[in-house]
């Protein structure tokens, strides 16, 4: 008899090849960066869910598991390679249980994670820990920009400006410091959430006649003067209107006044002579409520000119009153020429022997108007008899 036995032998499984091992932990830190405090429970993961009859692993410090996702806990602060086998294939990763030398932190005062928007700058601070610290480089990755930075054993600390200029996977990314040969994001680091900008407001809509009323709604000024009016919302409106300069009026107040009904004086100045309209402007909307006429009064001159008689070393005070529309400028003459320096509407002289004709002329901007002459005559200075 002839007995046939049959072995069947299971083909040896093999992972994608894509297959990374990642950790997951409490520490965020760690399961980005594979930097992971001692004593802190790791998970080790697979990227696939394809399975094969046996796994070995080795975390680097003589501990080893059959499990196919199993959790270690590191005791001691080491660099760890770690080696997984499956089948046929061999993936491998590290545990960097190692202190770093340097502090990191977002935003100069926020530790290890902060939030920006796009576009916005944020300061980094890195601090020295250990005095031994080697030279380490900065640089940034993702959607985080900064210019690279060498940092000295003697630096203790150090700022560099991070600029946020795209939205990251997920709105992570990640600032990253490296150092005295540890790997690419194996030292310091910062978290930096960016988030996406808010979208801009739609723009309000324009406001129109009926949204703002002036009262009254011809305004007649005297240049130079102030007179008042009153802006009233006639309507419902989104928007705020701030006066723009006038010319030839002006409004000297903001105009804030929101609700219906509601209403707001405002004072309204003469600039110089001509018709223009009120308008309210928002920056781009921009209406008329009304308009402001300014005119002009030629100047005139109260006075009573008259002959003034003097003996030498004495003076006299010389006074006119001016009116029109201002501002109003005075000139003092004597014989036809300028004195120098006479522009108000006094005065005071002091003239030598002889005979002079003084007069003054008062300016605005509608024209100008002369005074009538003072004549004053000054004697010789009296002498004085000396008896014997």
């Amino acid at each position: 008899m002839i007995t046939l036995a049959a072995v069947v032998v299971a083909a040896a499984c093999s992972l994608p090849p894509d297959t990374r091992i990642v950790l997951e932990s409490d520490d965020a830190v760690c399961d980005t960066f594979r930097i992971c405090p001692a004593g802190t429970p790791v998970r080790f993961r697979l990227t696939t869910s394809a399975t094969c009859d046996s796994y070995s692993w080795t975390f680097g410090d003589g501990a080893t598991s059959a499990e196919r996702e199993p959790v270690h806990t590191y005791a001691n602060a080491a660099y760890n390679p770690v080696v997984l086998i499956a089948g046929d294939s061999q993936i491998t990763t590290s545990v960097d249980t190692r202190p770093n030398p340097y502090e990191l932190y977002a935003l100069a005062a926020t530790p290890v994670e902060s939030t920006v928007r796009v576009g916005q700058t944020f300061a980094i601070n890195v601090r020295k820990r250990f005095a031994n610290a080697g030279e380490f480089y900065i640089n940034c990755d993702g959607a985080i920009t900064c210019p690279t930075t060498k940092i000295m054993p003697s630096g203790t600390s150090v700022y560099v400006n991070a600029t946020a200029t795209s939205l990251g996977a997920g709105g992570l990314s990640y600032f990253v410091a490296q150092f005295g040969g540890r790997p690419a994001g194996g030292g310091p680091f910062a978290v930096v959430r960016v988030m996406q900008n808010p979208p801009e407001p739609p723009p309000l809509p324009p406001c129109t006649l009926a949204s703002y009323r002036m009262n009254p709604g011809a305004v007649m000024v005297e240049q130079g003067l102030v007179e008042p009016a009153q802006i009233t919302v006639e309507s419902e409106v989104t928007c705020a209107f701030t006066p723009v300069e006038l010319a030839p009026g002006e409004a000297l107040a903001e105009i804030s006044p929101a609700a219906i009904g509601e209403s707001q004086t405002v004072a309204i100045r003469g600039i110089r002579a001509g018709t223009t309209e009120v308008r309210l402007s928002e920056g781009v909307h921009d209406i008329s409520v009304g308009t402001v006429t300014v005119f002009c009064t030629r100047p005139a001159i109260a006075a009573s000119p008259a002959r003034i008689d003097l003996h030498q070393g004495e003076t006299a005070l010389l006074t006119l009153t001016p009116s029109g529309s201002q501002p109003l400028s005075v000139k003092w003459f004597v014989d036809g020429k300028p004195v120098d320096g006479a522009n108000a509407a006094q005065l005071l002289i002091r003239p030598p022997a002889g005979t002079f004709r003084y007069r003054a002329r008062v300016t605005n901007d509608c024209g100008f108007v002369d005074s009538g002459e003072w004549e004053v005559v000054v004697a010789q200075a009296r002498r004085r008899s000396v008896r014997k």
